[in-house]
């Protein structure tokens, strides 16, 4: 009796001790669900920012780019050009950058420049022109270089902007370039009247030095220097970091989140400039530590409770922990049984009925191969087309037996291949067999326009495959003239689809609902056990994640095989 107190006393002990470190360990992973949490959401914020970021940098290249061209496609401003006329294109251009400028007050720099770089006439600053070209211009240099138009963030001499550089030319020869200048407030403050974030603008400090620009700036890192931006930013220059991806400062009792990946890019993709964007997310906090209180509180109530029924209960407990321990193990050793044999009777039961076909017309070449030796014929092209039959059936049994056996593996693995090539592999295989029952095979399959996809090698050969021979037989039990298999895949969306049509008819409408239902078979059992179909079912929609249905055409059945593209 002693000894079974004893024994109980260390066993609750033993427990108590467990019962705290699941406690520490709940507590552990509740605090990093919390903080996932957050971090989830400012992922998502992160999305929409970036693709919101991206989508106005198109839409700013694309207006501007747009403009210019209309601007260009003007005769007399590239003949004034041309001529050197200064005051002539500055009167034309005039009104045109005035209206530009209040369709987006931000349009800053309009600049011609000739084709040694050097300046001919700033239209925001008529009275500037025919200085040199800074040498650190590259976006100068390289359109008047390329002769194409370039895009790109650029600190200049008198502005630092994101920048649409176009070359020029009169009578086919290049004579300059136009250069449209966009400060970057234009995405800053479209960036705030959407999301109302703070916000600032870093330029690298190699870039500083070009511009005669006044402002005062403030080292962030070794790389980068504060141009402007808000007060947060100013305050905390030296907390803000750009190798970790949840960079957080504190501000007036407030945390605020820092998205440091929007770039600024030259125009040969080089980070030129950064935006950095902080928002709130103090309130979030706050909410997800309340609820990790809370859930710790129902932590701590139910670990008490918990020992009160231990304290009253262990005997009673622990023996049929014992009794329930055995009983289980025992049950899940013949569920384990149970399911091996049913799983090997599913393999066997579906590679028989996918070698049933191949092994006949092994049986029947080899068979017709001996009797043309028997008989004296001799003909070496028909011996080997015999001959590769029987290496295509064969190299079609092995690849069911791997089809199958990787089916059923707990561990998949995908690889990327072409698709027409998966297309080809089938219809070789069946090819033969199909030409032998007089079914024409109508293959419109596009292979001159690969598709990649991924997915398990053999897995979509072998449905391609169980798919023409249930059309094959069909056509063949009904007697159909002038019998036919069509093959055909196109691009729907973020698909791919197979068809398979065939001219047999084709399904009855009650029997249409289970044509995927396993053992369900409207032929004999000697020729198939009603699992061909299903099987392709299974493989398609679980393994591949793609889906397998039929229609009925104008011509008989036609199968839809739908996969998602790479």
């Amino acid at each position: 009796m002693n000894n079974d107190k004893s024994v109980k006393k260390k066993l609750l002990v033993l427990v108590v001790v467990l019962l705290i470190i699941f406690g520490g360990i709940v507590f552990y992973y509740e605090k990093l669900n919390s903080q996932e949490q957050i971090n989830s959401k400012n992922n998502i914020f992160t999305n929409t920012i970036e693709k919101t970021y991206s989508l106005l940098l198109k839409n700013l290249d694309d207006e501007v780019a747009k403009r210019v061209d209309i601007i260009l496609s003007s005769g007399s401003v590239r003949e004034k050009f041309a001529k050197k006329d200064r005051e002539g294109l500055y009167k034309e251009l005039a009104k045109r950058y005035t209206y530009l400028v209040k369709t987006n007050k931000y349009l800053k720099i309009m600049t011609f420049r000739l084709a040694d770089g050097s300046t001919f006439l700033r239209v925001h600053k008529p009275k500037m022109y025919g200085d040199k070209l800074n040498k650190k211009r590259k976006i100068i240099i390289d359109t008047n270089h390329l002769k194409k138009r370039q895009y790109g963030f650029e600190v200049g001499k008198l502005k630092m902007t994101y920048r649409v550089v176009t070359p020029i030319f009169y009578k086919g020869e290049h004579i300059g370039l136009v250069e449209i200048g966009v400060e970057p407030e234009y995405i800053t403050n479209k960036m705030y009247q959407i999301f109302g974030f703070k916000n600032a603008l870093l330029i690298k400090k190699s870039d500083a030095s070009v511009s005669i620009d006044k402002v005062k700036l403030n080292q962030v890192g070794k790389d980068f220097a504060l141009a402007r931006g808000d007060q947060l930013f100013k305050n905390h220059i030296d907390e803000i970091k750009f190798n970790i991806k949840h960079n957080h400062i504190l501000e007036n009792n407030r945390t605020y989140h820092i998205h440091s990946d929007l770039n600024l890019y030259n125009h040969k993709d080089q980070v030129a400039a950064k935006i950095l964007l902080a928002y709130d997310v103090t309130d979030d906090m706050n909410n997800a530590q309340r609820l990790l209180t809370i859930n710790m509180l129902r932590i701590v109530v139910l670990l008490i409770l918990l020992m009160i029924v231990l304290n009253f209960g262990f005997n009673y407990f622990i023996n049929n922990m014992i009794k329930e321990v055995n009983k289980n193990r025992d049950k899940d050793k013949k569920l384990q049984e149970q399911m091996k044999m049913v799983q090997m009777g599913e393999m066997i039961g579906n590679i028989a009925h996918q070698w049933r076909q191949p092994l006949n017309a092994i049986s029947t070449a080899t068979s017709g191969l001996i009797v043309e030796k028997e008989l004296g014929i001799d003909t070496k092209e028909s011996d080997k087309a015999i001959l590769e039959s029987v290496v295509h059936k064969a190299h079609y049994l092995s690849e069911t037996i791997d089809t199958f056996r990787d089916f059923i593996k707990e561990k998949k693995e995908y690889k990327e291949v072409i698709l027409q090539d998966r297309i080809s592999v089938a219809l070789k295989i069946v090819g033969t067999t199909l030409k032998d029952k007089h079914i024409k095979l109508i293959d419109e399959v596009d292979y001159s326009s690969p598709i990649k996809i991924r997915l398990i090698v053999g897995e979509l050969s072998q449905v391609i495959i169980n798919i023409l021979n249930n059309s094959k037989d069909v056509l063949i039990e009904r007697e159909i003239k002038n019998s036919w298999v069509k093959l055909n895949s196109y691009v729907e969306n973020e698909n791919v689809v197979i068809t398979i049509e065939d001219n047999a008819g084709g399904i009855a409408e009650d029997i249409m609902p289970k044509i995927f239902d396993p053992y369900f078979t409207t032929k004999h059992k000697s020729q198939g056990t009603g699992l061909g179909l299903n099987m392709s079912y299974k493989i398609i929609t679980q393994s591949l994640k793609g889906n397998l249905y039929v229609k009925n055409s104008e011509n008989g059945a036609k199968f839809f095989i739908v996969l998602p593209l790479t």
